[in-house]
C-alpha cells in the first residue's frame, strides 16, 4: 500500500463523512463492541489521465444513520440509502482525484454501482493502493482505491 494515498484518502473520506453525513471518525480501541463487517458497497470507476475506482464499504448499522443524516429526514427506504452511499462514494472520489492528481486533470466518473457483496479486483483491472478503515460510533465504513498506471501523474 501506498501510505501518501492512503493519508490523503483518510484525510478527504474524514472530511467528507463529518460534513456530509455528519459522523465523526473515532479511534476503534475507544468503542465497546466488535467490529462488524461491512455488508453494502458502492463502487465509482473513474477514467482521465489514469484509471481507477473507489470502493466503499459500510457495516449495515451505518447505512440508515448515514442516510437519514443526509437527507436530514428518517424512515429512509432502501432506494434512498443506496443512493446516499454512492453520493459520498462520489464525493469522496471527486474530492481525492484534485488532491492526488492536480487540479487541471479531467476525469470522468460512472455512476456508482452498489452491491451487497465487495467487487473483486479482477473485475477493476487496476491495482489495490490504498486501504482503510474509519470507524464511528454508529459504525465503520472500509475505503478502498485501486489505481493503474498512475505514479507518473501524481502530485503527491
Amino acid at each position: 500500500m501506498d501510505k501518501n494515498l492512503e493519508n490523503e484518502l483518510v484525510s478527504v473520506a474524514n472530511m467528507t463523512f463529518e460534513e456530509l453525513c455528519f459522523l465523526f471518525p473515532m479511534p476503534e480501541e475507544e468503542l465497546d463492541m466488535p467490529p462488524a463487517p461491512f455488508d453494502t458497497f458502492s463502487l465509482v470507476q473513474f477514467k482521465g489521465p489514469f484509471n481507477g475506482a473507489l470502493q466503499l464499504g459500510v457495516a449495515s448499522e451505518l447505512l440508515p444513520i448515514l442516510a437519514e443524516n443526509i437527507l436530514g429526514e428518517e424512515d429512509i427506504q432502501d432506494q434512498q440509502k443506496q443512493d446516499a452511499l454512492g453520493e459520498v462514494t462520489n464525493v469522496i472520489c471527486g474530492n481525492l482525484l484534485p488532491k492526488i492528481a492536480g487540479k487541471k486533470p479531467v476525469f470522468y466518473l460512472e455512476t456508482p454501482k452498489i452491491s451487497n457483496t465487495q467487487t473483486d479486483k479482477k473485475d477493476i483491472c487496476c491495482d489495490l493502493v490504498a486501504d482503510v478503515v474509519l470507524t464511528f460510533m454508529e459504525g465503520r465504513a472500509g475505503i478502498k482505491l485501486y489505481l493503474k498506471d498512475y505514479k507518473d501523474h501524481l502530485v503527491i
